[in-house]
């Protein structure tokens, strides 16, 4: 049912030729990743933090759940236009 015991024997040659055909990190790839890490941290910090009325009063965010975290993080992707036109 699962794979295991399964080796894939890689040539280095081509696995460092791979990455070098990647070029440098641009600044999409950049907004990318910090998006992606907010969005992780509004996830670990959403029932301590963010939905504690504590620490946001007077705001009550607490109807903020995994799903506002996650569509808000999509969202974001599209306040920032890319530099790089497909």
């Amino acid at each position: 049912r699962f794979l295991r015991d399964i080796t894939l024997p890689l040539d280095k040659a081509v696995v460092r030729q791979a990455y070098a055909t990647l070029g440098p990190i641009n600044r999409d790839e950049i907004a990318v990743a910090v998006i992606q890490f907010l969005q992780f941290f509004g996830f670990l910090i959403r029932t301590d933090v963010i939905n504690n009325p504590d620490i946001t009063y007077p705001a009550d965010l607490s109807g903020v759940n995994d799903a506002t975290v996650a569509c808000t993080a999509a969202m974001m992707l599209f306040f920032f236009p890319s530099v790089k036109r497909p």
